[in-house]
């Protein structure tokens, strides 16, 4: 049976299948899969090599200063939350700038756990 009418594609279904497409090749571009090309005239298939084109690099967060931060940019810190961070500031406050990290202990609800926790992400500069 033949086909009479065609349906054609509307622009958002284009725009779909092309984003698509990008995502796609641009996964294989990074991740380095070998493509496979169709087959030659000669029949036969080689694999080619597709080289790593862009790579991720994660910067290191910059440390929070326990000295200066604020009460958001101490919540952004593992195991600190809205209440800590303003014990936090309250106590740097009263008692003056923190000289190490374990002096954080002084203040209240905070222990050896939590410290140990900020303290790749934290300073006292």
């Amino acid at each position: 049976m033949p086909i009479t009418s065609r349906r054609c594609w509307t622009s958002s279904e284009t725009a779909r299948f092309w984003i698509a497409s990008l995502l796609v090749f641009g996964l294989l571009l990074y991740t380095g899969v070998e493509w496979i090309p169709p087959a030659t005239r000669t029949g036969c298939v080689r694999a080619v090599h597709v080289p790593h084109v862009a790579r991720v690099v994660l910067l290191p967060r910059p440390k929070v200063n326990l000295n200066t931060a604020g009460i958001d940019a101490l919540t952004a810190l593992p195991g600190i939350g809205p209440v800590l961070a303003e014990r936090i500031v309250v106590h740097r406050e009263i008692h003056g700038p923190f000289a190490t990290l374990e002096a954080l202990k002084e203040v209240p609800g905070i222990g050896p756990a939590v410290v140990a926790s900020i303290s790749s992400a934290a300073t006292v500069e």
